[in-house]
């Protein structure tokens, strides 16, 4: 088996974190996550053809692994999450949280996920 090199799984991969880009609303750029990934703020995980971007967050009272976004194959992508699980732990965090689309869900479910909370955005704020 031959190891894709990590940029080149990047490039690879980046119209799918583009299309996951554009429906979390254009929060960031391509560029933006390989800068943040490259200065070791955030993670990327090839998982065949689908892509994780990771980032550490720690708060007064805890640390999580936030599941920035994900692009690709729901299934190939639910493959990851029990070891990126093991990992969150092994860096101490007491929870991995995941800000997804609604179709996640039922999927997250199935694995033993619980919803928490929702997210709610207003309309643009007027700039003038």
């Amino acid at each position: 088996m031959e190891i894709e090199p990590p940029e080149q799984a990047f490039d690879r991969l980046a119209p799918k974190l583009q299309a996951s880009l554009d429906y979390a609303l254009k929060t960031h750029t391509i560029a933006d996550v390989k800068r943040l990934v490259e200065e070791g703020k955030m993670h990327f995980w090839p998982i065949g053809d689908s892509i994780l971007i990771t980032e550490l967050i720690t708060f007064p009272q805890m640390k999580i692994l936030n599941i920035f976004i994900g692009g690709g194959d729901a299934d190939e992508l639910a493959t990851a999450l029990p070891s990126l699980r093991r990992w969150a732990k092994q860096l101490g965090c007491s929870h991995v949280a995941f800000l997804g689309r609604e179709g996640w869900k039922n999927r997250l479910r199935k694995l033993g996920w619980t919803d928490h909370h929702c997210s709610y955005f207003s309309i643009p704020v007027d700039p003038t």
